[in-house]
C-alpha cells in the first residue's frame, strides 16, 4: 500500500556542479532553476522514495526518483544532504531505474516551513527503518517446549469432597483495647511537613530556572489589514501559557498547541511585557548574572517595536531598551557601580559599529576568537562610558540613525540587519566587570519569492532591478544566519556533549556564543502575526521558540568552573584577575597543593596564583623543569 508522507507543489529543481565537499546553495545559480516541479515523499510498505514530477497540461510526468534505502551502513545523508548555508535547499541522489546509474540534483523550497516538513518526513522514516533493523537484529529467545513427551499421561481427580470439621469453635474473649499500650505519635517535624511544598515549588521553578525562558507576543492587526479586501482572519487562540493554532479557514495546517513561559496576546502593553519577564532579569544582572534578551520572528511582527528601537510617541510605548536603562540607573544610583555600552549591527555578514558619526564610511570590523577559545569578540569596537540616562538615550538614538533600514511589502521600516546592544556593568572601585546585559534584535525571516521583498509600486514605476537584487541578497544573508542560529539551538536542545553544529557558520552565532543558554540567563521574545495568511511563518516561529525552551542553561555552580569565565592573565605576574570568592578559595587550595609538589620534587619556583583549570598546566611545568 502506497501512502504520501509529504507533498509540495512548487519546488525548484537545480542542476548542480560536482560535489567536492559539503553542499552550499550559494554555489548554484539559484535564480535560474532547471524547472519548477512537484515533489512527493512516498512510502510503500518498508520502502520510501522521493519523486520529482514535471508539471504538464494534463498530468504530472515523473522526472526523477531518489530511493531512500536506509540501513545500518547507509544513513539518511547518503541519499539526501543538507546545504550548510541554507535550511531551504537540499541535494538528492537520484537513480535511473533501468541502468541504476545515479546523479545528484539540487532542490529548493520557497518557504522554510515546507523545507522543515520535508526534512522531518525523511528523518521520521529513517528512524522507523532503524527501529525495524534493531528489532530484526535482536537475538531471539528460545521458546520452551511445554508439550507432553510421547507416552506420558495426566491423572485428574474430579469431584473430590473436602472434610468438614464437626467440632465446635472456641469462643475467645473480646480484647480489651485499654490494656494495649500504643507507641506515642511522632513529634511535629517542620522539615518533613514542608517537604511536599518545597518539592512542588522546586518542580514549578526547575523548568524555568535551568533553561531558556521563552515568551510569545502577537501583534494586533493594522488598520489596512482590517479592510474588506484583506480580511484579517485570526488563526490563533491564546491562554495564560499556551498558544493554539486553530486554522478554521485553511486546510494546509492542522490544529496544534504550544506551551511557553509567557504568552502576550494582541492587547498586551509594553509595560506588561517588561514587568512580566525583564524587570527581574535586570535585578539579577546587577547582582552578577549575565543576561541576554533576544527578539525573533517574521518581518513586520513587532520585534523592533518591542525592543524599543523605534521612537515612542508616549511613555506607554517605550520598549525594552529604554526601560532597561531607566531601571539600571535607578538601581545603580544606590550601588558603587557604573556601566559601559557598545552597539553593533551585522549586515550581510559585515560587522559595523553603530556608535560612529552619521554619514561616516562603514568599516567591516573583524571578529576574533578569545585566547581561551571560549567565545568571540569584535576587534576595534568602541566601548563608551555611560554616566547619565540622557547619555544612554543619545547613544541609542545615534545607533538608530546608522542602522540599515529599508521598505518592504510587509514593513515600511524593515530592519535589514541584526543588532547587538551590550551593556557592561562594572565595579566602580576596581573596574572589574560584574556582568553584561545583551539586547539582540534579529532581522525578520522572510520569503524571497517574486516581489515579496520590494513594494510592487516601486518596481513598476522606477524599474529598479538593483534595488530588488539588493533586497534579495539581504534576505539571503538574513535567512542564512537565522538558519545557522536555528542549527545551534537545535544542537543545544539535544543535550549532546559534542554539538553537531559549529558557531563558526555565521558571525551572528559567533557573537552569541556564551550569551544564549550556556552561562547567561536568556529570554527569547518570539513575535508572531495572528493572520491566517501568515500561518506558515507563524508556525515556523513557534517551532523555533519551542526548541529554545528545551535548551538547558548551565548551573551557576558550573559557571565559575567554565573556561570562558576566566579573566585576563598577566604574563608578567602569572596571576588571575577574578572576583569570584569560591574560585579564589579553590585557587588557594590548588596553590597549596602546587607548593607541596614543588617541595617534594625540589623545585622552588612558585606561581603567585593558579587558576582552577590550570592544575594540569602546573603539572606539565613541573615535569618540564625536572
Amino acid at each position: 500500500m502506497e501512502q504520501t508522507l509529504f507533498q509540495e507543489k512548487n519546488v525548484w529543481i537545480y542542476q548542480i556542479p560536482l560535489l567536492t565537499g559539503e553542499p552550499r546553495a550559494d554555489a548554484w545559480d539559484i535564480d535560474k532553476p532547471l524547472m519548477t516541479g512537484v515533489l512527493k515523499v512516498l512510502q510503500t510498505n518498508d520502502d520510501c522514495r522521493v519523486a520529482l514530477y514535471e508539471p504538464k497540461e494534463t498530468e504530472n510526468v515523473l522526472f526523477a526518483e531518489c530511493p531512500i534505502d536506509v540501513d545500518a551502513e547507509r544513513p539518511l545523508t547518503v541519499f539526501m544532504q543538507y546545504c550548510v548555508d541554507s535550511s531551504r535547499y537540499f541535494v538528492l541522489r537520484v537513480v535511473e531505474p533501468t541502468s541504476k546509474r545515479s546523479a545528484f540534483v539540487g532542490i529548493g523550497f520557497p518557504e522554510r516551513s515546507s523545507a522543515f516538513n520535508f526534512r522531518a518526513a525523511l528523518e521520521d522514516f529513517a528512524r522507523y527503518k532503524q527501529r525495524l533493523l534493531l528489532v530484526a537484529s535482536a537475538p531471539k529467545k528460545e521458546s520452551k517446549d511445554l508439550s507432553l513427551p510421547q507416552g506420558a499421561t495426566i491423572h485428574v481427580q474430579l469431584g473430590r469432597k473436602t472434610q468438614v470439621s464437626t467440632q465446635p469453635k472456641e469462643n475467645k474473649p473480646p480484647v480489651d483495647l485499654s490494656t494495649i499500650k500504643f507507641a506515642p505519635p511522632p513529634a511535629y517535624n517542620p522539615t518533613a511537613a514542608s517537604a511536599m511544598s518545597r518539592l512542588i515549588r522546586y518542580l514549578e521553578g526547575m523548568s524555568s530556572r535551568e533553561r531558556i525562558q521563552v515568551g510569545v507576543r502577537c501583534r494586533p492587526a493594522f488598520e489596512h489589514e482590517l479592510t474588506a479586501q484583506l480580511r484579517f482572519v485570526p488563526a490563533l487562540e491564546f491562554e495564560k501559557t499556551m498558544v493554539h493554532i486553530v486554522p478554521q479557514h485553511s486546510r494546509q495546517f492542522s490544529q496544534r498547541s504550544f506551551a511557553f513561559d509567557y504568552v502576550w496576546p494582541e492587547n498586551t502593553t509594553q509595560e506588561q511585557v517588561y514587568e512580566d519577564a525583564i524587570a527581574s532579569l535586570v535585578e539579577k544582572a546587577v547582582d552578577g548574572r549575565s543576561v541576554t534578551v533576544l527578539a525573533y520572528g517574521q518581518t513586520g511582527t513587532g520585534k523592533t517595536y518591542t525592543m524599543g528601537f523605534l521612537d515612542a510617541t508616549c511613555t506607554a510605548e517605550l520598549g525594552v531598551i529604554p526601560r532597561v536603562f531607566e531601571h539600571l540607573f535607578r538601581i545603580l544610583d544606590e550601588k558603587c557601580s557604573r556601566i559601559k555600552m557598545s552597539f553593533v549591527q551585522i549586515y550581510m555578514e559585515c560587522v559595523h559599529d553603530l556608535l560612529v558619526p552619521p554619514q561616516s564610511p562603514r568599516v567591516d570590523l573583524p571578529v576574533r576568537q578569545d585566547i581561551d577559545r571560549s567565545g568571540f569578540y569584535v576587534e576595534g569596537l568602541e566601548v563608551y562610558d555611560v554616566a547619565l540616562l540622557d547619555d544612554a538615550r543619545g547613544l541609542v538614538h545615534l545607533a538608530m540613525l546608522n542602522r540599515t533600514l529599508a521598505a518592504t511589502s510587509r514593513n515600511a521600516t524593515s530592519s535589514r540587519s541584526h543588532t547587538l546592544l551590550t551593556i557592561y556593568i562594572l565595579d566602580q572601585e576596581n573596574e572589574r566587570q560584574i556582568s553584561k546585559f545583551c539586547l539582540v534584535d534579529l532581522a525578520g525571516s522572510e520569503r524571497t519569492v517574486g516581489g515579496l521583498l520590494v513594494p510592487q509600486a516601486t518596481v513598476a514605476t522606477i524599474a529598479d532591478r538593483e534595488l530588488l537584487k539588493t533586497r534579495m541578497n539581504e534576505s539571503k544573508f538574513i535567512n542564512s544566519s537565522l538558519s545557522a542560529l536555528g542549527n545551534v539551538i537545535s544542537s543545544m536542545a539535544s543535550n549532546n556533549s559534542k554539538p553537531s553544529c559549529s558557531y563558526r557558520d555565521s558571525k551572528l552565532t559567533k557573537l552569541l556564543k556564551g550569551c544564549i543558554g550556556e552561562r547567561a540567563l536568556t529570554l527569547v521574545i518570539a513575535t508572531i502575526d495572528g493572520a491566517v495568511g501568515n500561518l506558515g511563518e507563524t508556525l515556523s516561529t513557534l517551532k523555533f521558540a519551542a526548541r529554545c525552551r528545551q535548551v538547558q542553561a548551565m548551573k551557576r555552580s558550573d559557571c565559575a568552573n567554565h573556561p570562558s569565565m576566566r579573566k585576563t592573565r598577566s604574563i608578567a605576574t602569572q596571576t588571575i584577575e577574578s572576583g569570584n570568592e569560591r574560585e579564589l578559595q579553590l585557587a588557594q587550595l590548588y596553590q597549596k597543593k602546587e607548593m607541596e609538589l614543588h617541595v617534594k620534587y625540589g623545585l622552588y619556583h612558585v606561581y603567585s596564583k593558579i587558576h582552577l583549570d590550570d592544575i594540569s598546566r602546573a603539572t606539565l611545568q613541573i615535569a618540564a623543569d625536572s
